[in-house]
């Protein structure tokens, strides 16, 4: 099982994916919040899944902590989400135009076959299934399937980007699915409660793939990719550096790093520095000259074009956009 791509160090400045993304949601995130009490308890069969009525302390509180534990996740706020509920019946293979939105599903029953970019996916009962945006792909029905679908954007154009069906999934992540089904309503465009949610059910997806891989990776190649993330900052390092450091060759480090982590390590230096870059450009004050020196780069023009190149504008356009009030 390879840990997908978009698993690199958060940033800070996504703290805040919400409430800074525009006057409007601003105003609703206010309006949302008004009443001392939310009324927010989500019911099935009798049963509670989540929540009491939470005073506006208690929910913040709940908000922030679901939130906080998004660790990598959070580098690419969502800024969309609908949820769904489907069943289909067993059919041959068809194939489905790509769609502007990404596709997070748990199966509940049956099977389907998937092909992405030549590569073959079987999604069974309990597992998690991402399809990236806009990438056509073909599935076949195997069995009569019913499973929950959760579409949804974010900013960041690379974040989500590599497909994969993970299995096995712990019984929370059917939980949180529908939760997240059930507190969905198509009549609100500012749902915190999902987005609260779905950020809970990244982290634990996340923390799934960890488990899963962390037995599995050479101590060397992890030791690669811890020393990416305590050095990107350094101007002088480098992956011939880094090869020489840990006494392996530069193509088998190239290889295994990419087996592990899905990236290469070159690029993996680069998103983590990318990532800091963002971190920094939520705080005032700085240059880009010193974002540049700060996030390892010997070059402001290198590092605009790298910044431009991951995140689809110039550091400042991407503050603009996205950081500024």
């Amino acid at each position: 099982m390879l840990i997908p791509s978009f698993f690199a160090k958060f940033s800070i400045a996504c703290l805040k994916p919400f409430i800074s993304v525009s006057p409007l949601l601003r105003l609703k995130f206010c309006l949302y919040y008004t009443h001392k009490k939310s009324t927010v308890s989500i019911t099935k069969n009798g049963k509670n899944l989540y929540f009491r009525h939470l005073t506006f302390q208690e929910k913040s509180i709940k908000y922030n902590q679901r939130r906080d534990k998004m660790n990598r996740f959070k580098k690419s706020p969502v800024i969309s989400l609908k949820a769904y509920e489907v069943k289909t019946e067993k059919h041959s293979r068809v194939e489905v135009k790509g769609r502007p939105f990404f596709s997070l599903t748990y199966r509940k029953e049956g099977e389907a076959k998937i092909k992405i970019d030549n590569k073959d996916f079987l999604s069974r009962k309990n597992c998690v299934t991402l399809v990236p945006k806009n990438k056509t792909y073909t599935t076949q029905i195997t069995e009569n399937t019913n499973f929950f679908a959760i579409h949804f954007d974010c900013y960041d154009k690379d974040a989500f980007s590599t497909p994969f069906v993970l299995e096995n999934v712990s019984p929370h992540v059917f939980e949180l699915f529908e939760a997240i089904l059930l507190a969905y309503s198509p009549k609100k465009s500012c749902n915190l409660e999902c987005f609260s949610l779905f950020y809970e059910l990244l982290s634990e997806i996340e923390k799934t793939f960890a488990s899963k891989n962390e037995d599995k990776t050479n101590p060397k190649i992890k030791r690669a990719r811890e020393e990416i993330e305590e050095r990107f900052s350094d101007v002088s390092f480098n992956i011939s550096e880094l090869s020489s450091l840990l006494s392996i060759n530069s193509s088998y480090l190239r290889r295994e790093f990419k087996k592990a982590y899905s990236v290469t390590p070159i690029t993996y230096l680069k998103k983590t520095r990318m990532q800091n870059a963002v971190s920094l450009l939520s705080l005032s004050g700085f240059s880009i000259e010193e974002l540049a020196e700060k996030c390892g780069y010997a070059s402001t023009s290198y590092f605009i074009q790298d910044f431009h190149k991951m995140k689809g504008c110039s550091p400042l356009k991407y503050k603009e956009r996205y950081l500024d009030n």
